[in-house]
């Protein structure tokens, strides 16, 4: 396995903590319904506690991401997608089109990331 730089490292941690949460949003309500069909209590705490996770590990993958980041439009995107993602995790009970923004939220965190990997690696082969 390769050696990763460390100005890729925030940015591989938010490609990993976006992916697992589009795997958490598109698994979990299936396990849910396997494991806590007769207690959705419980799976409805350990659904908050794995957002929140989710979302800090974002928050702090972005974080460090814009902070060097040489390119202000793709922080401003950054920034963009986290604040629409916590948005979605933040009211997923009080709006039914939330799950389909974190989704989209998720994605574009993704994406950005990816973007930063691969501008990062340009300006340092010049």
């Amino acid at each position: 396995m390769k050696y990763i730089r460390k100005t890729y490292l925030p940015d591989v941690l938010g490609v990993a903590a976006s992916g697992l949460c589009l795997v958490h949003c598109i698994a979990f309500p299936l396990l849910a319904l396997y494991f806590f069909k007769d207690t959705p209590a419980e799976g409805s705490a350990i659904e908050t506690m794995v957002s929140a996770i989710l979302l800090m590990g974002s928050f702090m993958a972005v974080y460090l991401s814009s902070r060097h980041n040489s390119t202000n439009g793709l922080a401003y995107f950054l920034w963009l997608f986290f604040c629409l993602f916590a948005f979605s995790i933040l009211f997923e009970e009080d709006f039914a089109w939330t799950q389909t923004l974190s989704y989209f939220a998720s994605a574009g965190l993704i994406l950005c990331h990816i973007i930063n990997i691969w501008q990062c690696h340009k300006c340092n082969q010049q």
